[in-house]
């Protein structure tokens, strides 16, 4: 029973891989066909972000307190003028991009290490998945770095670091799927 369960999860889990990793290829070569304009988006999708998390945050905030202006709505706003500063001047993020990405890179492939060791758990061999894991750490973190000199540069090498992110984490799922 405990056994089917297990397989059962790890299913799951593969599936959930699956889909994010064709979301990261995705990313990935709208990274490498338009470097600079896919920073911009991203920049905008992250004050668009901040934007409705304040927005969320002031609806709750009235709807439990019934007080339309308090200190926690008063930080609520500054978050959706922030949002809207960051939509509007996307270049503020621009210069942190290679920042949110390499951490977001750093995760996944901390996350594939981790599906990779609980596929080794289940008496399968996942070595090549947990070094290209591992190589997927060290790449985000070179990423965080910025060893690179221009945006556009920094741009494909993120496009081409995220499709292989995707690449590790679907060979994680398809192993996971089979487990």
């Amino acid at each position: 029973m405990k056994d089917n369960l297990f397989q059962n999860s790890i299913k799951a889990l593969g599936k959930n891989a699956a889909i994010s990793a064709l979301a990261l290829i995705l990313i990935g070569i709208m990274f490498l066909i338009s470097p600079v304009s896919s920073m911009v988006t991203i920049a905008r999708a992250i004050g668009i972000i901040l934007m409705i998390a304040g927005i969320m945050e002031i609806v709750i905030a009235v709807r439990s307190t019934g007080r339309p202006i308090s200190l926690l709505t008063a930080g609520s706003l500054l978050l959706v003028l922030v949002g809207l500063w960051v939509f509007l001047h996307p270049s503020f993020i621009l210069s942190s991009i290679n920042l949110v990405l390499g951490v977001i890179i750093v995760v996944s492939a901390v996350s594939s290490l981790g599906q990779a060791a609980q596929i080794r758990r289940s008496g399968r061999d996942s070595s090549l998945s947990m070094v290209l894991s591992i190589a997927g750490i060290i790449l985000g973190v070179l990423i965080i770095l910025n060893p690179f000199s221009t945006a556009k540069t920094l741009a494909r090498i993120i496009g081409i670091v995220t499709i292989y992110q995707g690449i590790v984490k679907l060979r994680v799922a398809s192993m996971m799927n089979k487990a």
